[in-house]
């Protein structure tokens, strides 16, 4: 979709991603009634949103990303038969499940045991699942960043990290608390 309708010849790259936020909004796995009004699940938001970005990816080109393995998870579970067209799109590089773990922590309220933990299940996950290990880490609305994020991201196999909220470093990198000696340094994007 190169240049449509664009007259400057410049292309234009849209990243169709949903922040999706289990622990927080509404009911997760049910609907919840109030005074006369149904509020619908959280999850089938969630599932909706995935039909549709799956039904965008049909015109050929577009992508999208997911950024918690907790939420394709519980996706999959309702819906099996779309695994194998997200196998076929993430190895053409047009959908991507981001490398948050299974689900977006707050880093400072847990220890970096569960931190490490919660990124490996997620990874080795999206690795039996789709095939392919995430590379791209994410942290979007993420309380707190703990020093040793920059640490176990790393070790975790994740190179970059776009996405990191609120305590956000003022370079485009992030160094880490020291560990065996040295202090890792993590590439942020940082859109200028």
């Amino acid at each position: 979709m190169a240049n449509a309708g664009n007259s400057t010849g410049r292309e234009c790259l849209v990243l169709r991603c949903n922040h999706f936020d289990p622990l927080w909004r509404r009911c997760w796995d049910r609907d919840f009634r109030d005074s006369g009004r149904r509020f619908v699940s959280y999850r089938a938001i969630e599932e909706a949103w995935i039909d549709d970005a799956l039904a965008a990816c049909e015109d050929g080109s577009s992508c999208f990303m997911i950024e918690c393995s907790w939420v394709l998870r519980h996706y999959l579970e309702r819906r099996p038969e779309r695994l194998e067209t997200l196998r076929a799109l993430t190895r053409e590089g047009r959908f991507e499940l981001l490398g948050s773990g299974e689900n977006i922590v707050d880093a400072n309220m847990i220890h970096g045991e569960l931190l490490a933990r919660n990124l490996i299940l997620g990874t080795l996950w999206a690795e039996e699942t789709l095939g392919v290990r995430p590379t791209t880490g994410w942290h979007a609305d993420g309380f707190g960043s703990s020093a040793q994020m920059p640490q176990i991201f790393r070790q975790c196999g994740y190179r970059w990290l776009p996405a990191l909220a609120y305590n956000v470093p003022d370079a485009p990198y992030w160094r880490g608390g020291e560990l065996r000696g040295h202090r890792p340094r993590y590439a942020l994007h940082r859109p200028q």
